[in-house]
């Protein structure tokens, strides 16, 4: 029997795609107050990649790593509809993948507190200690472009196993180069304005209510 889903994959970025917030600006912020703002504004000029925007800030953190871990996991709260999203995609044949700069171990205890069913995760490990400094150990799939340090896309052409299709769902800068090669895009904030300055078609975003029905509606019209 054939599930609506077969054969697509489907790519999420974790912070503020999957949650409500970007958990790593909310800890930031209680953490250093608005000096984290200074490499967010200089990536959003063009001066630095998001990569290293993320690195610098992640090095002005100065929290023990338990306490900042629990920090990280207390700030997410999943956007409205993602669990039934998440649900019906699984049940519908769809391979689901996070592909996310954020804090592997924190993504992963969010996944378990929430007790949502298991997906592939690729994502970032915190480096370093509070005394010497921070540092951000990227997926090591995530080669550099001509854009981004640690590409996303190329984590894409990797975990890519013979799907036809690709959704991806993301909200900033380090998510363009997915939308760039996926078939449908569902994109908020910062991507929104560059899917649209490059011409990308995407479907805007909040919740995740009416997501799967797109997804379905795009399956059908095959």
């Amino acid at each position: 029997m054939t599930t609506p889903f077969e054969r697509l994959l489907v790519i999420l970025d974790y912070d503020g795609t999957i949650t409500v917030d970007d958990c790593n600006e909310v800890v930031l912020q209680q953490a250093v107050g608005d000096a984290w703002r200074v490499s967010d504004e200089a990536m959003q000029r063009g001066e630095i990649s998001p990569n290293e925007a993320f690195r610098r800030q992640i090095g002005l953190l100065r929290v023990p790593r338990p306490e900042l871990l629990a920090m990280t996991v207390a700030a997410a709260r999943l956007r409205p509809g993602f669990r039934d999203f998440l649900a019906g995609l699984l049940d519908g044949g769809a391979r689901v993948v996070i592909v996310s700069d954020g804090l592997r171990e924190a993504i992963a205890a969010v996944w378990e507190r929430e007790r949502l069913p298991a997906v592939e995760i690729h994502a970032s490990e915190l480096l370093g200690d509070p005394r010497t400094g921070y540092d951000v150990g990227f997926n090591t799939l995530a080669l550099a472009c001509e854009r981004c340090e640690h590409c996303k896309a190329h984590v894409l052409r990797h975990v890519r196993n013979g799907e036809v299709r690709v959704a991806v769902f993301g909200d900033g800068d380090g998510d363009l180069c997915l939308a760039r090669h996926a078939d449908i895009v569902f994109a908020r904030r910062r991507l929104a304005g560059l899917c649209a300055r490059e011409g990308i078609a995407f479907h805007p975003f909040d919740g995740y209510a009416d997501a799967l029905a797109a997804l379905e509606a795009t399956a059908a019209s095959r």
